[in-house]
């Protein structure tokens, strides 16, 4: 890579090309205006719900915020999500791991004296488990895929799940009750007399009435949306931090088609790893963003700072950093770090604090670290780690502050609908464009791109890593276990529960099925759906609930407006011609493609 005329270049096949930026206005996401596109619940509803167990894949990005200090016993609990394990740590004993079933996925953990509560996004369920043996003592399904979880004072567990649901257990783990609250919940946090939900691409903090679960209040984060990956509470100041990351909302103007995902300028990053606190009354009281900062994925609360790991950074750039807090209101605009913590840690994926000293963990390697008064691994591998490994290739900054989990969180989507303008070499991208998918069989949905322009993964990552990004060219062996391992990505599905009628009937009485068909609900073909578009490739369907917008451009906020909007969005007739459907099986369709 080089600079030339203040903008950022490289050379690929000889040819020198730089990039140019164009501001424009932005392009909101769904679920911010209005926040929320499902009605709230009218009460609490007693019991649990069927849960459904996902289909079992390989392959578990990193997820961020997997570790919790247990003061008590002066230790640490860590969960490892890719290995179906707990490990135990402290300074005064062996560290201890125990597995808790193939393909459980630990994730958010909680910690009450000698009892730690994990979610088991894997397998739906919360476990109780003893520490510091690990033993686990019960488990409880709850939900297709637990996220959040938190513990209220009175002892009651409340879990957030991907698909919308918020379950509440009781101290001995029975399900209490549960609401459907709004697709792609992350975090909840239960303090100030109210219920703190964040949604995981939708960019907001949803707002509820402990007694009633109805929102009562929702903070969008900035108003494009943008990718939340941790949220904790605020012991000093009430309210809740939130790690997100804000969307640039610029317009990606490549001059000749290279380098055009990542940017030069540390604070218009495509997204930009920020902080917020939002207060019990649904404010935005304080606000910043860092800059050289690529995957935000976990803070902690210390005294009057807070720490931020990133994932993303780079060989001897800041892994954990800090912010001070102490006036907790106001906006600091973006800004370096207050404090650089540690560096050059590998992929750092949680944070905490143990007696005043952070513990940091891993992954990879895998393995838990002191970051004071000296780095010392404390369990699992050591550094350096391998820098072809896939899994460092698609969460470290490829060059210009933008990695490929920047837009594929857990390899998934973002939830982003991005303006591309003309001049994009050999891809046809111009226009409004959704971000697309991974997780799901990849090898089995090639040609790639929206409009199925890319023949097989070394053209993906020729096109998106080297040529967007601005990264190496991979070769072959590399780019292919990438593949390889992305293929092992599962998609998240909102809900197991299907809903009353028949909507799969509905789905192929309609045609549907014609272009979306097979497991992945894709012919991997590409179809003109309206009169003035060209051809695009036939998405997958998998994981739809969870989608923050519809159609390749975005212009359907939600699945009704995929159906009931104006034909220059949803196709009309050449689309699926739902003219004859009544409400009620309109309503069936929509319910049955939630669920997919």
């Amino acid at each position: 890579m080089f600079l030339v005329g203040g903008l950022w270049g490289c050379v690929t096949d000889e040819v020198v090309v730089s990039v140019a930026e164009v501001e424009v206005e932005p392009v909101p996401v769904a679920g911010i205006d209005p926040p929320i596109d499902t009605p709230d619940p009218s009460r609490w509803v007693a019991g649990g719900l069927p849960v459904f167990v996902p289909e079992p894949m390989d392959t578990v990005p990193l997820l961020g915020g997997t570790m919790e200090a247990a003061a008590d016993l002066g230790g640490v609990i860590a969960a490892d999500p890719d290995g179906d394990r707990l490990i135990w740590w402290s300074p005064d004993t062996t560290a201890v791991e125990r597995s808790v079933g193939e393909g459980s996925r630990p994730f958010r953990i909680e910690v009450a004296d000698d009892t730690a509560w994990v979610t088991l996004r894997g397998t739906g369920e919360v476990a109780e488990v003893s520490l510091p043996d690990l033993e686990v003592r019960w488990r409880t399904p709850v939900c297709p895929e637990p996220r959040g979880l938190d513990r209220a004072e009175d002892g009651t567990l409340w879990v957030a799940c991907a698909g919308g649901d918020l379950v509440v257990l009781d101290p001995s783990g029975s399900v209490d009750r549960h609401a459907v609250v709004a697709p792609d919940l992350r975090d909840v946090v239960v303090a100030d007399g109210v219920v703190y939900l964040s949604r995981f691409r939708f960019g907001e903090v949803v707002l509820l009435d402990p007694e009633t679960a109805r929102v009562v209040d929702v903070a969008p984060l900035t108003v494009l949306g943008g990718v939340v990956w941790r949220m904790r509470p605020d012991p000093a100041g009430g309210g809740v931090f939130v790690a997100f990351h804000k969307p640039s909302g610029v317009t990606v103007t490549p001059s000749t088609g290279v380098s055009y995902y990542g940017t030069s300028d540390p604070c218009a990053e495509r997204h930009q790893p920020s902080l917020a606190r939002v207060t019990a009354d649904g404010e935005v009281a304080w606000r910043t963003s860092f800059a050289g900062v690529v995957l935000g994925v976990d803070l902690a609360v210390d005294g009057d700072r807070i720490l931020v790991v990133d994932a993303g950074a780079k060989f001897g750039r800041a892994s954990l950093i800090a912010t001070d807090t102490s006036g907790r209101d106001g906006d600091d605009g973006c800004k370096d770090p207050d404090d650089v913590v540690i560096d050059d840690l590998g992929l750092v994926s949680s944070v905490v604090v143990l007696d005043g000293e952070p513990i940091v963990q891993s992954y990879v390697p895998d393995a838990l670290f002191s970051v004071l008064p000296s780095v010392e691994a404390h369990w699992g591998g050591q550094l350096p780690l391998v820098d072809q490994d896939p899994r460092v290739i698609f969460h470290r900054d490829a060059s210009l502050g933008v990695a490929c989990a920047s837009c594929h969180p857990e390899g998934q989507d973002d939830g982003q609908v991005w303006r591309f303008g003309e001049g994009v070499s050999g891809t046809a991208t111009a226009g409004r464009r959704r971000t697309l998918p991974l997780g799901g069989h990849l090898l089995d949905r090639a040609p790639y791109h929206w409009m199925g322009e890319l023949e097989g993964p070394a053209d993906l990552a020729r096109s998106t890593y080297t040529l967007g990004m601005g990264g190496m060219m991979l070769p072959d062996v590399t780019s292919s276990a990438l593949f390889t391992w992305l293929d092992g990505v599962r998609p998240v599905r909102a809900s197991g529960e299907e809903p009353a009628g028949d909507g799969e009937a509905l789905f192929g009485e309609l045609g549907c099925t014609d272009c979306h068909a097979g497991p992945m609900l894709t012919d991997n073909d590409e179809h003109r759906v309206r009169e003035d578009d060209p051809p695009f490739k036939t998405p997958s369907l998998v994981g739809l609930g969870l989608r923050t917008s519809f159609m390749h451009d975005g212009c359907a906020a939600t699945l009704e407006d995929r159906f009931l909007g104006p034909d220059s969005c949803t196709g009309g007739a050449l689309h699926g011609d739902v003219s004859n459907l009544s409400a009620d099986e309109l309503d069936t369709l929509i319910g049955w493609l939630r669920t997919r």
